[in-house]
């Protein structure tokens, strides 16, 4: 298991995201843009005022996003870290972060829905647990998740929301592991992907075509949780003036 990340630093605004980018960090096995969808880097409103990954769903398209396969390296008990924002509420739940097996047998995911909620699904496509925290559109969060894989009846994902996304402090817990099940008879993600995939009927559910943005995605740390990230200040902050 490899402790990976990827913050889309170096991307060039409106360019199409690669499998073979690796000036944000561990490039992308995948990326899927099925029908009409785009994965491209924008400057448009980041967090930090640099690169994030802008993700175009369609209605008529099926998985869509950026997906971590060999270099994840199929982990069972894992964390995982990324930044959030959306546009609008979507018209149907879609698994922004989803857990498939090498068969591509869905697993469990971490749905964005139309309440502005964040849920938990299994890997029957259906919700165990929901957020009390309503997400704001035009806002950028702090999502960070446990995944505990297992074959038989025991998996569960937990899930950590944080409004101000360099803070410490909590907003919401989504408790996935009230409700355990099992991994469809794998216990590893094979296949984890962070945009709009599409489990069962999930998302897109109209004509429209919505818009996700994602950026400082980390995945694959095996002992605790990752809590925010190292702030890199800009180069003027660090010239010593004298006199």
């Amino acid at each position: 298991m490899a402790d990976i990340s990827n913050n889309f630093e170096g991307g060039v605004d409106g360019v199409t995201i690669l499998n073979t980018d690796t000036g944000g960090g561990t490039a992308f096995d995948v990326i899927q843009t099925p029908a009409s969808s785009t994965v491209a880097y924008t400057t448009t409103s980041p967090f930090d005022g640099r690169v994030a990954a802008k993700v175009r769903i369609d209605a008529t398209a099926g998985n869509t996003g950026c997906q971590w396969t060999t270099a994840l390296g199929s982990p069972t008990d894992f964390y995982t870290r990324f930044f959030f924002k959306a546009d609008v509420a979507p018209s149907g739940p879609g698994m922004i972060q989803s857990h498939r097996a090498a068969s591509s047998s869905f697993m469990a995911g971490v749905a964005y829905t139309t309440a502005r909620k964040i849920a938990v699904y299994n890997a029957s496509v259906a919700v165990v647990a929901t957020s009390s925290v309503t997400l704001s559109t035009g806002q950028w969060y702090r999502i960070e998740t446990f995944v505990h894989g297992a074959s038989t009846a025991t998996g569960y994902v937990v899930v950590r929301i944080y409004t101000d996304p360099l803070s410490s402090s909590i907003a919401d817990t989504v408790d996935g592991s009230t409700a355990p099940w099992a991994f469809n008879a794998s216990p590893a993600t094979a296949k984890l992907n962070y945009g709009g995939e599409s489990a069962g009927t999930q998302w897109p559910s109209s004509t429209a075509s919505e818009f996700v943005y994602f950026e400082k995605i980390s995945a694959g740390k095996a002992d605790d949780w990752y809590g925010p990230p190292a702030v890199i200040l800009p180069s003027w902050s660090r010239v010593r003036f004298n006199g």
